[in-house]
């Protein structure tokens, strides 16, 4: 069963590369943005999110698992 969830995100992900979109770390109730930038590389077990240069932070890639959003230890959602 989680297998077939993690090939439907893989997918869900795939589909929306190079689309804007927010990360957000999730600790119980609370949620804090951690990056917004755009999906720019896909792999088997992961996927990396380019950030957007933000005041004085370089921009950075940034990697997450798909077990990441598996597990609701982030949350993914589109910009715009």
């Amino acid at each position: 069963m989680e297998e077939r969830n993690i090939r439907r995100i893989r997918r869900s992900v795939k589909a929306h590369t190079g689309s804007e979109v927010k990360v957000r770390a999730v600790n119980g109730e609370e949620k804090t943005e951690i990056a917004r930038g755009i999906i720019s590389e896909i792999y088997p077990s992961v996927f990396v999110i380019e950030t957007e240069k933000y005041e004085s932070i370089c921009e950075q890639k940034l990697s997450f698992s798909y077990c990441d959003i598996l597990t609701r230890e982030i949350e993914l959602s589109l910009c715009g």
